[in-house]
Protein backbone atom coordinates (compact mmCIF):
# COMPACT_ATOMS: atom_id res chain seq x y z
CA UNK A 1 0.00 0.00 0.00
CA UNK A 2 1.41 3.56 -1.27
CA UNK A 3 1.06 5.93 1.54
CA UNK A 4 -0.02 9.52 0.54
CA UNK A 5 0.05 12.52 2.23
CA UNK A 6 -4.15 12.34 2.89
CA UNK A 7 -3.69 8.86 4.49
CA UNK A 8 -0.70 10.35 6.54
CA UNK A 9 -2.91 12.83 7.55
CA UNK A 10 -5.78 10.83 8.43
CA UNK A 11 -3.58 8.36 10.29
CA UNK A 12 -1.98 11.31 12.35
CA UNK A 13 -6.23 12.91 12.59
CA UNK A 14 -7.22 9.07 13.96
CA UNK A 15 -4.03 8.37 16.76
CA UNK A 16 -4.97 12.28 17.61
CA UNK A 17 -8.90 11.51 18.20
CA UNK A 18 -7.88 8.25 20.18
CA UNK A 19 -5.78 9.95 22.25
CA UNK A 20 -8.32 12.38 23.35
CA UNK A 21 -11.07 9.82 23.60
CA UNK A 22 -9.03 8.10 25.88
CA UNK A 23 -8.18 10.58 28.23
CA UNK A 24 -12.01 11.32 28.17
CA UNK A 25 -12.93 7.57 29.07
CA UNK A 26 -11.13 8.29 32.52
CA UNK A 27 -12.96 11.83 33.45
CA UNK A 28 -16.06 10.20 35.40
CA UNK A 29 -17.84 14.16 34.46
CA UNK A 30 -17.11 13.42 30.92
CA UNK A 31 -19.33 9.51 31.11
CA UNK A 32 -21.45 10.60 33.04
CA UNK A 33 -22.58 13.55 30.67
CA UNK A 34 -22.48 10.86 27.69
CA UNK A 35 -24.97 8.29 29.89
CA UNK A 36 -27.24 11.24 29.98
CA UNK A 37 -27.32 12.50 26.55
CA UNK A 38 -27.66 9.11 24.98
CA UNK A 39 -30.64 8.48 27.82
CA UNK A 40 -31.75 11.63 27.17
CA UNK A 41 -31.98 10.78 22.73
CA UNK A 42 -33.69 7.40 23.43
CA UNK A 43 -36.00 8.49 25.91
CA UNK A 44 -36.50 10.88 23.23
CA UNK A 45 -37.34 8.42 20.01
CA UNK A 46 -39.49 6.02 22.42
CA UNK A 47 -41.86 8.91 22.90
CA UNK A 48 -41.93 9.59 19.57
CA UNK A 49 -42.57 6.21 18.43
CA UNK A 50 -45.20 6.05 21.09
CA UNK A 51 -47.00 8.73 20.19
CA UNK A 52 -46.87 8.37 16.11
CA UNK A 53 -48.10 4.63 17.19
CA UNK A 54 -50.94 6.39 19.58
CA UNK A 55 -51.77 9.21 16.96
CA UNK A 56 -52.44 6.81 14.14
CA UNK A 57 -54.85 4.93 16.07
CA UNK A 58 -57.11 8.08 16.86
Amino acid sequence: MRLTKMSIQASIDKDMRLAELKKKIDDATYIDAAILRIAQVLSSELLDTYNEEHDAKL
